[in-house]
């Protein structure tokens, strides 16, 4: 269904793997449910998991942003997607503000309208949102990425 690339071997106690493990269970069932909410309900554009796969890795344009927990980035995340938080987002709105487009993606969506939220009253127009969150990359059966992957550093 999609290949998993693991950037990081796991050294860690058993306990933590079986909380990796149990994580990434549930966000795997959850990501399978289709989303029921609509678009509406951002103040951005949707882009599709198709319409986003031709760019991650060969565009160097798109800056893809996981808003979810280091935890559930470990498990797994879209190529190339840094990892920042929605309460982090401040120390990078002017390297944000230097890229043609940004994709903004979570689990489902809540954390991705907060973001946008945020992200347009710093005035930035090259926002998109990733339509269907997480969970519709991974129904669409594109790679992901596990392990600790480069976070964006302040500007």
């Amino acid at each position: 269904m999609f290949r998993t690339v693991c950037s990081e071997p796991s050294r860690t106690s058993p306990i933590i793997n079986m909380s990796y493990w149990i994580a990434g269970l549930c966000l795997l069932l959850f990501s399978a449910t289709p989303v029921s909410a609509g678009t509406e309900q951002f103040s951005t554009p949707a882009l599709g998991a198709a319409q986003l796969a031709p760019h991650v890795a060969a565009d160097e344009r798109y800056v893809i942003i996981d808003l979810r927990s280091e935890v559930e980035y470990r498990i797994g995340h879209i190529p190339t997607a840094l990892n920042i938080p929605p309460d982090h987002l401040d120390q990078h709105v002017d390297t944000l503000r230097r890229a043609d487009t940004v994709v903004l993606y979570c689990t489902v969506g809540k954390r991705t309208r907060v973001a946008e939220q945020h992200l347009l009253a710093h005035r930035l127009g090259n926002l998109v949102h990733l339509q269907g969150g997480f969970g519709s990359w991974i129904r669409g059966g594109y790679d992901i990425e596990k392990g600790v992957a480069p976070t964006a550093g302040p500007n």
